[in-house]
């Protein structure tokens, strides 16, 4: 699809309407890979917008002329004779189009003139303007590498920029503000809490690695944790209960934060402030000790699997205990894919699975599941 000459994508991008919101936003949750053309596509439009002018008689009357000579009539002076001709049924006709197209024209010169563009309250420059930040830019083509006071490490990817305060090491809240994106690795500190702003997203560390996405011109905020645990939450809505799709709920506080941990991938949607908890689509290994090679398993407990499939991912597991009980499994996963390993299992055991909200559920479409006992 050419977005850029699609008359709906730019009705929405132009005038941000409530259901065109609702429908782009559907569509990019169903396709998810699309998000970096739309976002292209977003930063064409709006780099050709024209700030609004305010249209005055004259230039209506310019306009108006315009087209209408455009179209074969003459129009003259005013005062030059105010006795109506006779009009003929050709000149009828003529003057019936320039009847319509007249408001038409004052439309398209109003609409080329607006000023889409809206206050942008949590824009980096915004947030950082009023603060005594020290920043640094990476405007080359590779990752540039960034070791904080405190020995957190920051790996900034092209394009993209990011701040903090001199004492940084010494703050009560170690803060840093993004425009772009950046893999973390923070050092543990309880007594110093570690926070990522970008745009509107807040992500709250202890000691972890995540990565966090927020181009400006992006229709998403994305953070990734690749170790440890975060909890993100929305500024944008402050005090506000997160606005989740239905039938979806999350661990969260009284503020909405989310919690999310390894191989956990949070998308925030900016227009529609909605938040949407996914799982990586391809999961690592991330408990210490537990190998790939250690996962190959003969007439072993199903329940054993579950748990150390999960451990092993640090991804929950959903499933009735009470139906897979006494139940065993025999099979070789070393070598597969998460999702490789839950496909072979549940394709043995007679089950389906979804990933749900960042977690896995296991569901068996017969009453009685193909199980071993």
């Amino acid at each position: 699809m050419d977005f850029i000459q699609d008359t709906n994508f730019i009705r929405w991008v132009r005038e941000k309407k409530p259901a065109d919101n609702e429908y782009w936003e559907g569509w990019l949750a169903q396709h998810p890979d699309k998000h970096s053309l739309i976002a292209e596509a977003r930063r064409v439009l709006e780099s050709i917008e024209i700030p609004q002018k305010i249209i005055s008689p004259k230039e209506i009357q310019q306009e108006t002329q315009r087209l209408l000579e455009a179209i074969g009539i003459e129009v003259s002076a005013a005062g030059t004779d105010d006795r109506p001709a006779p009009m003929t049924r050709g000149a009828r006709k003529w003057w019936l189009a320039a009847a319509v197209l007249a408001p038409l024209a004052v439309g398209i010169f109003y609409f080329s003139r607006r000023d889409h563009s809206t206050p942008q309250k949590f824009a980096y420059s915004s947030l950082v303007s009023s603060r005594h930040l020290i920043e640094r830019v990476n405007n080359s083509e590779k990752t540039d590498t960034l070791l904080f006071p405190d020995g957190s490490l920051v790996r900034l990817s092209p394009n993209s920029r990011i701040s903090y305060p001199a004492g940084f090491d010494t703050a009560s809240v170690r803060e840093v503000y993004l425009s772009g994106q950046a893999f973390f690795q923070v050092v543990k500190n309880p007594r110093h809490p570690f926070r990522v702003i970008a745009g509107e997203v807040v992500t709250k560390v202890l000691g972890t690695s995540f990565c966090v996405r927020s181009f400006e011109k992006d229709t998403t905020i994305q953070v990734v944790v690749r170790t440890g645990k975060v909890s993100v939450y929305s500024q944008a809505i402050p005090g506000e209960p997160v606005n989740l799709p239905s039938g979806h709920s999350v661990s969260s506080d009284s503020r909405g934060e989310i919690i999310l941990t390894c191989n956990q991938r949070l998308v925030y949607k900016k227009t529609a402030q909605k938040f949407q908890k996914l799982l990586l689509e391809s999961p690592t290994l991330v408990t210490p000790g537990m190998t790939d090679e250690t996962m190959v398993y003969e007439d072993t407990p199903l329940e054993e699997v579950f748990t150390r499939l999960s451990k092993a991912y640090g991804i929950n597991i959903v499933y009735d205990s009470e139906l897979i009980k006494k139940s065993t499994v025999t099979a070789d996963l070393k070598g597969e894919t998460f999702y490789h390993k839950l496909d072979l299992i549940c394709r043995a055991i007679g089950a389906d699975y979804e990933v749900i909200d960042g977690q896995v559920v296991i569901s068996f479409s017969n009453t009685k599941p193909n199980l071993n006992e």
